[in-house]
């Protein structure tokens, strides 16, 4: 899980916590996933290699992942040192 920091002024402050791609690769191993994260991982790879780069759009039409599992796989990759990542 990533944790965002709260932000806002008293009384009212508001956080959130966000799974990552380390919850669904332990979640795989449970059984408790009806989806694979490391197939995400190679599809995505692949369609970033045969596009030479893409767009979140693009690999989402390439690939036909939604796009939390979609974020998933490219923080992942982007971790590891395969793909850079541009973030607005």
């Amino acid at each position: 899980m990533k944790l965002h920091k709260p932000s806002g002024t008293a009384p009212f402050s508001f956080g959130f916590a966000r799974a990552t791609y380390a919850l669904a690769l332990q979640l795989k191993e449970t059984g408790a996933l009806a989806y694979d994260p490391e197939r995400d991982i190679v599809m995505v790879a692949a369609a970033i290699d045969a596009m030479g780069s893409a767009s979140g759009p693009s690999l989402q039409e390439k690939t036909g992942l939604p796009p939390s599992r979609l974020n998933n796989a490219v923080a992942y990759l982007d971790d590891q040192g395969v793909a850079t990542v541009h973030g607005a």
